[in-house]
């Protein structure tokens, strides 16, 4: 259970960007809003993807990234996100402690502006199973 709570929140950081101005060099400006999310994903067991999986929320994507690295800092795991480049920021948490799934994920996030992004996502180790990989595709399409 613990280990689907981890995959889960993981998956999570690739829904947002941290928000302060002082931060801006480390974290796109994302507007909240209604977001529609689709999801694709490989399987680390060689099962063939499914369809893409898709969801609409309304996030203020500043503050939930900001509680999932929070979390994960908590739980013992180190947990960064810098700048790549000019649209790209990179996540990285590694989890290495007894009770948690063991293992790393490391995260691509290009935005294509205030209200569009997207984030590819490699996991390895524990935090693979059951999905290796993860592409998704985030555009804000309204207001909350």
């Amino acid at each position: 259970m613990r280990h689907r709570c981890a995959s889960a929140a993981l998956a999570a950081l690739a829904w947002a960007a941290p928000l302060t101005s002082a931060q801006e060099s480390s974290a796109p400006e994302l507007r909240r809003g209604l977001w529609r999310f689709e999801r694709t994903f490989e399987y680390a067991d060689g099962r063939a993807p499914g369809e893409a999986v898709t969801s609409e929320r309304c996030v203020d994507p500043a503050a939930l990234v900001e509680e999932q690295l929070a979390m994960f800092r908590r739980m013992g795991c180190s947990a960064e996100r810098s700048r790549a480049g000019a649209r790209e920021w990179r996540t990285a948490v590694t989890c290495d402690r007894p009770g948690l799934p063991r293992g790393s994920s490391s995260s691509v996030q290009t935005v294509g502006g205030a209200d569009a992004y997207e984030v590819k996502i490699v996991n390895a180790g524990e935090m693979a199973m059951p999905i290796a990989r993860e592409r998704l595709v985030a555009r804000r399409i309204g207001d909350c």
